[in-house]
C-alpha cells in the first residue's frame, strides 16, 4: 500500500500555512497572499461540496459561492491532496492554539456535546486535562478537523494518507497533543483510532458519541498525541514527514527573517483548481 501521494498515481500534497508561520522546516515555501487566499477558497468550496454530497450540510449552509467557511480556517494549517489535473481530492485542518488557551476558545466548545446538561461539564474537564497534558510535555495543543475526501477517493487509502500526513505535520511543528471531532458514519473515527486516536476519558468514563445537528451526523471526539502513533504506522509517518519537507507550502504572511531567496526564485507554483 502506497501511503504517500506522488508521481506514481498523479497526486501530490500541498500545505497552506497560517499567517506568520515559521516555514524553516520546508524547502519550497511560496509567500503569496493572493495564492494562499485562492487555495483556501478552493478547499472551502471542495469541502462544502463534499459535505453537501454526504447530506451533512444543505446548500443554504454554504456561502453564496459554495464555500464552507469556518472561523478557524484562516488561522490553521491545511493539508490538501491535489490530483493530476489540479482538482482537490482531500483536505484536513490542524488548528494550533496558543498557550494558555481556554476551553471557551476551542471549536469543540461550540459543539452539541459541550451544551449537553449531562456531558458538557465533563467534556470541559476532559479537554482542559488534554491542554495541561500538552503543556507538561512541552507540546502544542491543537484541534484536527475539516476533513473531506472526494467520493471517487473514498474507497482508496486517501483518508489514511491524510491522517498520517496530519501526524507527520504535527511532528514537524514541534509535536502536538490535542483532540479531533470525527464522523462515525464515514469511518473517519475508525481510521483515526487505528492510527493512534483514543477516546476522551474523564472520571473513568469515556465521553460518548453524540449527534451534531449542524452537520446532521453522529460525531465522536478523540484525543491524539503526534509522538505516540500506533507503532504499525511509525515508519509511514516518518516517510511522510520527510516528504512534507519538500512539498509546496503556500504562506499568506511574509517573514523578513526567512527565505530571502524567495525574492529572486524562478519557481512558479501551478495554480490550484478553483
Amino acid at each position: 500500500m502506497n501511503l504517500l501521494p506522488g508521481p506514481c498515481h498523479g497526486r501530490r500534497l500541498v500545505l497552506l500555512a497560517p499567517d506568520d508561520a515559521n516555514l524553516e522546516e520546508f524547502s519550497r515555501p511560496v509567500i503569496d497572499r493572493h495564492l494562499h487566499a485562492q487555495a483556501l477558497a478552493a478547499l472551502q468550496r471542495f469541502r462544502g461540496a463534499v459535505y453537501v454530497g454526504e447530506s451533512n450540510l444543505a446548500p443554504a449552509d454554504l456561502e453564496p459561492d459554495g464555500r464552507h467557511v469556518q472561523p478557524a480556517d484562516a488561522r490553521s494549517w491545511h493539508l490538501l491532496t491535489v490530483g493530476a489535473a489540479g482538482d482537490l481530492e482531500a483536505c484536513a485542518r490542524i488548528t494550533l492554539h496558543g498557550l494558555p488557551v481556554r476551553f471557551s476558545e476551542t471549536m469543540v466548545a461550540h459543539s452539541a456535546l459541550a451544551h449537553s446538561p449531562v456531558w458538557g461539564s465533563l467534556l470541559h474537564l476532559a479537554v482542559e486535562e488534554e491542554m495541561r497534558s500538552a503543556r507538561r510535555a512541552g507540546m502544542r495543543f491543537a484541534e484536527l478537523g475539516g476533513w473531506a475526501v472526494a467520493r471517487a477517493s473514498r474507497c482508496t487509502t486517501e483518508a489514511v494518507r491524510m491522517v498520517l500526513a496530519g501526524y507527520a505535520l504535527a511532528g514537524l511543528l514541534g509535536g502536538v497533543r490535542g483532540i479531533s471531532t470525527v464522523n462515525r458514519c464515514n469511518h473517519s473515527s475508525s481510521i483515526l483510532r487505528r492510527i493512534g486516536g483514543r477516546p476522551l476519558v474523564v472520571g473513568g468514563s469515556e465521553l460518548p458519541c453524540y449527534f451534531e445537528p449542524r452537520y446532521r451526523a453522529h460525531l465522536e471526539i478523540l484525543r491524539f498525541d503526534s509522538s505516540l502513533p500506533n507503532p504499525h504506522y511509525q515508519f509511514h509517518i516518518a516517510e511522510c514527514r520527510t516528504a512534507l519537507r519538500d512539498v509546496t507550502v503556500f504562506g499568506a504572511g511574509y517573514r523578513p527573517d526567512l527565505w530571502p531567496a524567495l525574492q529572486t526564485a524562478d519557481y512558479t507554483p501551478a495554480a490550484l483548481s478553483t
